[in-house]
């Protein structure tokens, strides 16, 4: 379960996803344009069940700052997939 977003919207300083697992397991945890292209994986590990925090600098899997505009977190565990709307301002 998605469990927030902070701060949201957000500049060019981070943001931090809090989510949660029950039961754990294998995480993937991506940043998504609105056309549904990856634009950064945040995770892709196993984990265990429970709270956890990741923080996302605005930059892209090539280590470039993303744009302005709507974002898209997906949170994949297992069977389940859980997608979060994130905003990054100028």
């Amino acid at each position: 379960e998605l469990a927030g977003v902070r701060p949201n919207p957000f500049r060019n300083d981070a943001t931090t996803v809090a989510f949660t697992l029950s039961p754990g397991g294998p995480v993937e945890l991506d940043v998504m344009d609105v056309t549904g292209r990856r634009v950064a994986r945040l995770l892709d590990r196993p984990l265990d069940a429970g709270t956890h925090e990741v923080t996302w600098n605005g930059r892209n899997a090539r280590g470039g700052n993303v744009a302005a505009g709507v974002y898209f977190l997906r949170l994949r565990s297992g069977a389940t997939e859980r997608v979060a709307k994130l905003v990054k301002l100028r």
